[in-house]
């Protein structure tokens, strides 16, 4: 019998066959608050401006978020991330991603999503396929209401190595051999902690680091 792994798994473009920060707000926006749609020039205008390092990536992501969500109720984002998980685990994940998840649950493998999507909306994701842990991007919650600010540090790059390792830590896992899927290079930090991993669909930063690293093996996703 196989011995049981902690496997991580990436979440955008890694089960996701896209990113999916940008389609949830745009989403949610269409359903629950149209007028924002009006903003969406604004929102490129600031996608550009980032793109010249104008502001970090967290900032990005929350000014993003006040534009077309705002501060609203904890109830209501959990309600709507619920409809927005099943649209994505209905038809717009990898089968790949879902057969190797499968897999993974059928070997009795502890599985993790790790990703800088934010958490609100990334556990209705988690839980629909059967994971049993989340590292993910926390928004801040005062009185009950979701503001366009993030907890903490947001879950990429290097955070997301040391996130994974509190995770690891404060559960115990410790004495796991590990397994990631990803497909971005921003991942590199944590690939450099696991056992093993996956690069999936891999961008060329993370083809070219598969190639000089015996332990991770690439694959393409359909």
């Amino acid at each position: 019998m196989q011995r049981q792994r902690l496997v991580i798994f990436d979440l955008d473009r890694t089960i996701i066959r896209f990113g999916s920060y940008t389609p949830f707000l745009l989403w949610y926006a269409w359903h629950y608050a149209p007028h924002r749609l009006l903003l969406t020039p604004v929102m490129l205008l600031v996608m550009a401006a980032y793109k010249l390092k104008a502001f970090s990536r967290s900032r990005l992501k929350e000014v993003m978020f006040h534009l077309l969500v705002g501060t609203k109720p904890l109830a209501h984002l959990e309600g709507a991330a619920d409809a927005f998980a099943n649209m994505i685990v209905r038809g717009k994940c990898y089968t790949d991603a879902l057969s190797a998840i499968s897999r993974h649950k059928a070997q009795g493998d502890i599985l993790v999503l790790a990703t800088a999507s934010y958490a609100f909306y990334a556990a209705p994701i988690a839980n629909k396929l059967g994971f049993n842990h989340l590292v993910a991007t926390r928004l801040e919650t005062r009185n009950g209401m979701v503001i366009p600010r993030i907890q903490g540090d947001n879950c990429y790059g290097d955070a997301k190595r040391a996130m994974v390792q509190q995770l690891i830590q404060g559960q115990k896992l410790g004495g796991l051999e590990t397994l990631f899927y990803t497909d971005d290079h921003s991942d590199i930090p944590t690939l450099d902690l696991v056992d093993s991993a996956v690069a999936v669909n891999p961008t060329r930063k993370l083809r070219q680091y598969a190639s000089q690293h015996d332990r991770v093996e690439t694959a393409i996703w359909h």
